[in-house]
């Protein structure tokens, strides 16, 4: 499993490919890597298979570096918080004024007559 391996470098991210790992195509409209792996399953047995290395959406520019062995690619900085996160926000906001208003409140609201 690769989930993690990524390293980001500043202005791109990284991802080296084990040794044992052989390049088969990259299709950029599904943005998968293709792969062929080869390992020893013991004395007796070698395992062989096909693996695909999918990109994440944000992913631009993504390339396999042969004498590297990397499959390289860019993901946009987000400039600016998303709608949501400032909705959440202003959410967390309004919440808390409320919570002081109601607890400031009833320091001096007088509990009215027992029946």
């Amino acid at each position: 499993k690769l989930l993690g391996a990524g390293r980001n470098l500043g202005n791109h991210w990284e991802l080296e490919i084990p040794k044992g790992t052989e390049f088969i195509n990259l299709d950029e409209g599904k943005r998968t890597f293709y792969f062929n792996e080869t390992g020893d399953a013991g004395s007796l047995a070698t395992m062989r298979g096909t693996s695909k290395l999918i990109m994440p959406s944000e992913a631009r520019q993504f390339k396999w570096e042969q004498s590297r062995r990397v499959v390289s690619y860019v993901i946009p900085r987000v400039s600016e918080p998303s709608h949501r996160n400032l909705t959440l926000l202003i959410a967390a906001v309004v919440l808390i004024v409320v919570g002081i208003s109601l607890t400031t409140a009833s320091f001096f609201i007088k509990p009215g007559p027992q029946v």
